[in-house]
């Protein structure tokens, strides 16, 4: 067995939400059919986990999406003991909600909360 080391999940997850993907086949496909996925070079660029940049290992793009699966477990359960702790504070929810609706507005003094800003959506084949 090869040496292993740690791997960062929030670190790989970053680097997947930042990924470009696409819908696309192969050259000698008929055009009806279609895949979807990143580009092997941009995967290349992303991880440089082969020694060239035209495939992507399978082996490899498990592991990637099995380690998002755990940071976004983590982000989960964190969020989820954050509403725990709200609720127990006695925190009013419908005042939260309120202030969660006007984020990305600005204020009086024209400054917006960007940490509350509404997420930017990319769709399949859009670039940002």
């Amino acid at each position: 067995m090869a040496a292993a080391g740690a791997v960062s999940g929030y670190a790989v997850l970053e680097t997947v939400a930042a990924l470009p993907v696409s819908s696309w086949r192969y050259l000698w496909e008929p055009e009806e059919v279609r895949h979807i996925g990143p580009m092997a070079q941009d995967w290349h660029a992303a991880f440089g986990f082969n020694q060239d940049d035209t495939t992507i290992n399978p082996v490899d793009a498990n592991g990637v999406l099995l380690v998002c699966v755990q940071a976004l477990t983590r982000r989960v359960e964190e969020l989820t003991a954050e509403v725990g702790r709200l609720r127990a504070e006695g925190v009013n929810e419908p005042e939260v909600a309120r202030q969660g609706s006007r984020a990305g507005v600005p204020d009086e003094s024209g400054q917006t909360d960007q940490a509350m800003a509404p997420a930017t959506v990319v769709r399949v084949g859009e670039s940002r």
